[in-house]
């Protein structure tokens, strides 16, 4: 028989208490008689764990494509019409639809379209299910009544004459099992160029050239070997640009004379705390020779209002050169301050001393000065070493006097 002639009809279903799945044969002669014969049925017991109904019925179309999938390669019909019959609107829309559903439906709607299409799926009343009868069960004398591997009467009509039922979709059954996805407000803020730059580099000088470089590249990017050194103009440019010019708070004063400076009369209001702000507090400390945190807030403010303006101490107490400054001599036993100045790359610096310990040699009278050192002998008498006036001074390896130590005590 010719393979168009033939058709396969899986039917599924699904209760409390079990959900199966049969496939029918339907072949159609040419002198237009139809035969229906059962091929394959599976049934399964739901498990003990509570299962919704309408994920049972989607457990039993799976096993229905399954089962589906064996018949026809046992059969060897690769092209053969196949349809798909399940009374639960519920899993229509899952399998026709392309939403995110749940994992457990999005898992086996996945496997159900690798081994079907979900144009091949219909909708049929419950009461002319076949499969119906596997998953609720029956009695002998039922099951005789019935008849259910002779397939549904329907069936063996024409395609015309094959029963046409409204879906009714039930929503809330649906969108039940929609993924649920979860939105999370975070107030997060973005993060200015000024405290990127400073956040980066800890000198306010490198981040006022950094971006005047920035400024520069944008115009210039095709040409980058006509660029030379940094201007003022750039670098008052790049100083604005981190500062906020264009945008920026500024301090309403009582001054109105014309002759003063539009800083000096109308200050800019920024914050003590902003990383950028010590940056810049930093430099000028360095620039106006280490001053301490009244003369440079002084000096600040004839182009600046610091908000708090007393939290530049905690940036100069950063410097290093104001803590060597700072440092407490300590008194010797004596009560005297001893200074010690030592040479370092950077110059003099000046460390107290508190005590002093001189290294003590011991002589060694058996020692033999070589031959090859011509080394002049010194007599002289030594009262502290018990010495007569004839014997010879011990002297070191160079030759040098060696002399009885005492122990200074400070």
């Amino acid at each position: 028989m010719k393979e168009s002639n033939l058709s396969i009809h899986t039917f599924v279903d699904a209760s409390k208490t079990a959900y199966a799945a049969c496939i029918f044969l339907r072949s159609e002669s040419s002198t237009c008689s139809v035969t229906v014969q059962l091929l394959q049925a599976r049934s399964r017991i739901t498990p003990m764990k509570t299962i919704t109904i309408p994920r049972l019925e989607l457990m039993a179309a799976t096993i229905g494509a399954r089962l589906f999938s064996s018949v026809k390669q046992a059969l060897k019909l690769p092209n053969v019409k196949a349809y798909f019959w399940t009374d639960s609107s519920t899993v229509l829309t899952w399998i026709t639809s392309r939403e995110q559903w749940s994992v457990f439906v999005t898992n086996r709607i996945s496997e159900i379209r690798k081994l079907t299409t979900s144009e091949d799926w219909f909708h049929i009343p419950t009461d002319q299910n076949p499969a119906d009868i596997l998953s609720r069960g029956c009695g002998p004398k039922q099951l005789q009544k019935h008849k259910w591997w002779q397939g549904p009467a329907w069936l063996k009509n024409s395609k015309e004459q094959w029963p046409k039922s409204a879906v009714n979709i039930n929503k809330k059954e649906v969108e039940t099992e929609k993924r649920k996805s979860v939105i999370s407000a975070n107030n997060t803020e973005l993060e200015s160029i000024s405290l990127q730059l400073a956040k980066r580099f800890s000198r306010f000088s490198k981040m006022i050239r950094v971006m005047a470089w920035i400024l520069r590249f944008q115009p210039n990017a095709k040409d980058l070997r006509k660029c030379t050194e940094l201007k003022n103009e750039e670098l008052l440019n790049a100083q604005n640009i981190i500062f906020h010019e264009e945008g920026i708070l500024r301090l309403k004063s009582r001054l109105i004379n014309d002759e003063e400076s539009k800083d000096f009369i109308s200050p800019i209001i920024i914050p003590s705390k902003h990383l950028a702000v010590r940056r810049f507090i930093a430099q000028e400390h360095l620039v106006n020779k280490h001053a301490g945190a009244l003369t440079l807030l002084t000096i600040l403010c004839e182009r600046f209002w610091i908000v708090k303006g007393k939290g530049l101490s905690s940036v100069i107490k950063k410097c290093l050169t104001c803590k060597r400054q700072r440092v407490k001599h300590l008194e010797g036993k004596d009560g005297i301050i001893r200074l010690a100045k030592l040479r370092t790359e950077k110059g003099n610096i000046l460390r107290p001393i508190q005590r002093l310990y001189p290294m003590e040699l011991t002589p060694n009278y058996e020692q033999v000065v070589p031959e090859t050192q011509k080394v002049p002998e010194v007599v002289t008498e030594y009262p502290e070493l018990n010495t007569d006036s004839n014997e010879t001074v011990p002297v070191s390896r160079s030759g040098r006097e060696i002399k009885p130590v005492k122990r200074l005590d400070l």
